[in-house]
Parts: C-alpha cells; structure tokens; sequence
C-alpha cells in the first residue's frame, strides 16, 4: 500500500535525495572541491572536510572516511526499508533533524552568512517533507485497518442472516 501512494514516494525519495547529494559532496570533498550541493547532509561532508584538510595520520583518514560514508549508507538504508515501513522514514527523518541541529550548533559557533541560512530552509522543508510522509503513511495504515474492519462487519453480517 505505501509504494502506491505518490505523496509518501515523494517523501521517501529525499531520504536518497539526501543520500547521493550527500555522496557527491563527499567526493568533491576529498578531491577538494569546495562546492557543497543543497540536500547534502551535513555530517558526512563536514567528516570528509576533516579528514581531508586536518588530518594526516593514514589510519584517521580511513576511520573518517568509513564514517562519512557510513553515515549516507545509512540514508540510503531509510530509503530502501522505508518502501515497506513507515518506521524507517522516520528514523532518516530524525537522522536529518541530527545532522540539522549538528548545522545549526555549526552555524552558532563559526558565524553566520547567506548561504548557511539557505542550507537551513533546505534542511527545515526536508523535515516537514519527511515528516510530512512519515503522517502520510499513518493516515494510510489507518485507512486501511477501517476498510478491513467495515469488510469483516459486513462479512459477519450477511453470514449472520443466512
């Protein structure tokens, strides 16, 4: 039932929305690119950014490295378990809203400047779309066990007259 319903797909979909922006950024991070994409989560580039400009040790790299893109793996798992339950959309939804306040203590502590204030409305109309999907879902589950219920009255009744 939730894989038919496009407004839940939508919602869904930013969890790998997130995932490959977040993949991307990762990339042009280590090839020192400094050009963050929108949707792109904010932890796994800040940990490639760390591993790429602040570290030397080999072993630090690769421990960053398996962090970072843990961290998308993760998004990316939300999404493909989100298809058959609404839980896992909402845990890529609290993973999102993480990594927002992670942005948000960033932006505090460093200053702020235009462009983190549009990273901050991407990320707030991602969590209303996740949410608004994880809500999407409910009403569907709900809907559901109300048409099972009317079908099992309904059956119950006319065996009862016969």
């Amino acid at each position: 039932m939730l894989e038919k319903d496009s407004r839940y797909s939508f919602s869904r979909l930013f969890l790998a929305v997130i995932a490959a922006m977040s993949l991307l950024t990762a990339f042009l991070t280590m090839l020192k690119v400094e050009n963050g994409m929108f949707f792109a989560a904010f932890i796994p580039a800040e940990v490639a950014l760390q591993s790429v400009y602040r570290l030397d040790a080999f072993y630090s790299d690769a421990v960053f490295l398996v962090l970072c893109f843990g961290l998308i793996l993760l998004y990316y798992v939300c999404y493909v378990l989100a298809r058959k339950n609404k839980t896992w959309l909402l845990v890529g939804f609290f993973l999102y809203l993480i990594d927002t306040a992670c942005m948000v203590h960033y932006i505090v502590y460093a200053g702020i400047n235009s462009s983190w204030i549009i990273e901050l409305v991407i990320h707030a109309a991602v969590l209303i779309i996740l949410l608004y999907g994880y809500f999407r879902a409910c009403k569907l589950e709900k809907i559901e066990r109300q048409k099972a219920a009317e079908e099992k009255y309904i059956m119950e009744f006319t065996v009862s007259d016969d």
